[in-house]
């Protein structure tokens, strides 16, 4: 039985299941989309500033990324990237979660060099974000990422011969960004 995750922020509350099975293109059906297709319904076609950190659709897309959910956590992800403020840090960070996804999709697909060149995209897009200045005090994705610690902990999984991905993308968040709660 799929876990029954709440997500919510004032003015949205959606209670959203993981899939039904994890989706691993050319070896599984179809992605289950019902509750992607939920999630990516709370993300409005363009953020303005910013996207705030503890946006629902945003705390699902970790929540699947830390399930070994990678191709649902990267279309979640996807949606957001293409609504976030175009040239801004969020873009960048957001893009770098998104090929962490993509390189825990390649784990599992047992394609190392994959794995190893998307890890070394999302390395080199956390710099990006890290040199570029942050002028708002918006509490963002890009603000709120302990990007160092990521890319320390992205760093030891390319020295690790195991492809297995042991990354918790809620880790390197304040609890707060999650605003998920296990339903029981």
């Amino acid at each position: 039985m799929a876990k029954l995750i709440m997500v919510a922020q004032p003015d949205q509350i959606a209670d959203i299941r993981l899939p039904g099975w994890r989706h691993i293109p050319g070896t599984t059906p179809a992605a289950d989309r019902r509750p992607l297709d939920l999630a990516k319904g709370l993300v409005p076609l363009q953020f303005k500033d910013h996207v705030p950190f503890d946006h629902p659709a945003f705390g699902y897309s970790l929540h699947l990324h830390d399930n070994h959910y990678f191709w649902e956590a990267h279309e979640v992800m996807e949606a957001i990237w293409l609504a976030a403020p175009k040239n801004g840090r969020d873009r960048i960070a957001i893009k770098a979660l998104i090929q962490i996804a993509n390189a825990g999709l390649k784990a599992a697909q047992n394609k190392a060099l994959a794995r190893n060149r998307l890890v070394d995209e999302a390395l080199d897009l956390l710099h990006e974000m890290d040199i570029r200045k942050d002028t708002k005090q918006f509490r963002s994705p890009a603000s709120e990422l302990k990007s160092l610690e990521l890319a320390a902990a992205l760093n030891d999984w390319l020295c690790d011969k195991k492809l297995v991905s042991k990354i918790q993308l809620e880790l390197f968040f304040p609890k707060s960004v999650h605003g998920l709660k296990d339903a029981k």
